[in-house]
């Protein structure tokens, strides 16, 4: 029998059934799968092995049963981190009228994003969100994205009637709405480098 550890606590004690024969000075690998429990807190963890954890078997010496895995594991409650970049901004028409964006979506939470999304376009000249910007619209999309990676968003966006003439970058903001839970609120708003010109 096995009892698996992380740190201090107990997280699970787990019987081996398959049989095992050991020569003297010999090892065998034992592979055992577990759910660390959903109270851990964040935070660092050696995870422990006690082989005989029953004291099933006569042994020598009982105090060396216990191994350490040899590096602490990083465990974390589940959460999801959307950040976003644009690759792509180009104008359409002469004189413009429209105006193109692939923006990339980034989850760098540890579990999967999959429900709706609201996206907020905005047209800045100095590539801050604030009151001055003018809205390019707003958008609805499913997303779908695995933890620790991204989806590439493509957008053609009509510029409202009237627009100022100057220079601008398109802005997104990510779950506008803020209907998806995340870690950080704070980096969900993604400036393009590049600009397209109006007048």
């Amino acid at each position: 029998m096995a009892a698996f550890t992380l740190g201090k606590k107990t997280l699970c004690t787990q019987p081996v059934t398959k049989p095992v024969r050991l020569n003297p000075g010999r090892s065998r690998n034992v592979v055992v799968k577990f759910a660390y429990p959903d109270s851990l807190e964040n935070g660092d963890y050696f995870l422990l092995a006690r082989a005989d954890a029953g004291g099933a078997v006569a042994e020598k010496d009982e105090t060396n049963n216990v191994a350490a895995s040899p590096a602490a594991v990083n465990i974390s409650q589940p959460f999801v981190d959307l950040s976003g970049a644009f690759q792509v901004v180009r104008p359409i028409g002469a004189p413009v009228r429209q105006v193109g964006a692939t923006l990339l979506v980034r989850n760098d939470g540890n579990v999967a994003v999959n429900g709706p999304v609201t996206l907020s376009l905005l047209a800045s000249t100095d590539a801050i969100a604030d009151d001055a910007d003018v809205s390019l619209g707003t958008v609805f999309r499913t997303l779908r994205i695995k933890p620790n990676s991204a989806r590439r968003l493509s957008f053609r966006l009509p510029l409202p009637s009237g627009m100022a003439a100057g220079t601008y970058h398109v802005i997104a903001r990510i779950d506008s709405t803020s209907t998806v839970t995340e870690s950080d609120e704070t980096n969900n708003d993604a400036a393009s480098g590049g600009t397209f010109t109006v007048g």
